[in-house]
């Protein structure tokens, strides 16, 4: 429930971000509210329609086997959440000046109004891709449709509640901080992930175990505890990983991480004029 309640919260959080920020900067434009409430909708619709296709690509490739197809699942997954991480790293800065740049366009009549139901939409719907995504691969690994439902909502309430927050500045929450928490939860999320669907590819005999079982912490912490299944969502733990598993964690987590700080490293405009 705990992974699935960060990455909705995340997801949720940047939507609102964006629609506040859209609708700060076109403050005392008329139907504005009109507009982005259309690009939520069809972002929404957007996110539904491929949950839908999700569904039917995953019956038809049922042919290729289990491990296979839940090993596709959670690498996509995983991709796409590892890839939001490293862009919102990077361009959120910029992302947020864009936006703004946007709506006062619109006020100023330099951009047809319905430009602010296309962005919403668009951030909408890529959102959402990445919430299917992430949800269904929960769900075919053994995720409990009760824990799934109710990660949902509280991850969605939650990430909509601070951005009315921030919107309307009832407290001043650095958006830097939850985008650097967020970042690394999800960072641990993926690696986990990656490490799960190296096990089903083991198990399709598509990689080796390198070493069958790393260590043995079943009599310390249980894998269906309760702290077991919280640890297992949220950073990937396994009581007897193999070691095809624990290296894919470790690269993941590696990559990542370096990634970040390369990738993810804006030089400031003072600096580059410097150079």
């Amino acid at each position: 429930m705990f992974s699935i309640a960060v990455v909705i919260f995340r997801e949720i959080f940047e939507i609102a971000l964006i629609v506040g920020i859209l609708m700060a900067a076109t403050r005392g434009l008329a139907k504005r509210g009109k507009w982005v409430l259309v690009g939520v909708l069809g972002g929404v619709a957007g996110s539904v329609l491929i949950a839908f296709f999700a569904d039917r690509i995953s019956q038809a490739a049922e042919g290729m086997g289990q491990e296979m197809l839940n090993a596709s699942i959670l690498l996509i997954a995983a991709a796409l959440i590892g890839w939001t991480v490293l862009w919102m790293t990077r361009h959120g800065r910029e992302l947020t000046q864009h936006l703004k740049q946007v709506g006062h366009s619109v006020v100023k009549g330099e951009k047809p109004i319905y430009t602010l139901a296309v962005v919403v939409t668009l951030t909408v719907l890529r959102e959402g891709a990445e919430i299917v995504m992430f949800t269904y691969s929960a769900f075919i690994t053994g995720g409990r449709p009760l824990e799934l439902t109710l990660g949902f909502l509280f991850g969605g309430f939650a990430g909509a509640a601070v951005g009315v927050i921030l919107y309307y500045g009832l407290i001043k929450i650095p958006t830097k901080q939850i985008f650097t928490v967020t970042s690394w939860l999800l960072i641990f999320l993926v690696a986990g992930m990656v490490s799960q669907a190296a096990g089903y590819l083991t198990a399709a005999g598509v990689l080796p175990e390198l070493v069958p079982s790393m260590w043995d912490t079943s009599s310390l912490l249980a894998e269906n505890s309760l702290v077991g299944k919280f640890l297992q969502v949220l950073v990937g733990y396994t009581q007897r990983p193999s070691g095809i598993q624990v290296l894919m964690y470790a690269v993941t987590l590696a990559g990542l991480s370096i990634a970040i700080k390369l990738y993810g490293y804006v030089p400031s405009k003072t600096a580059q004029t410097s150079v």
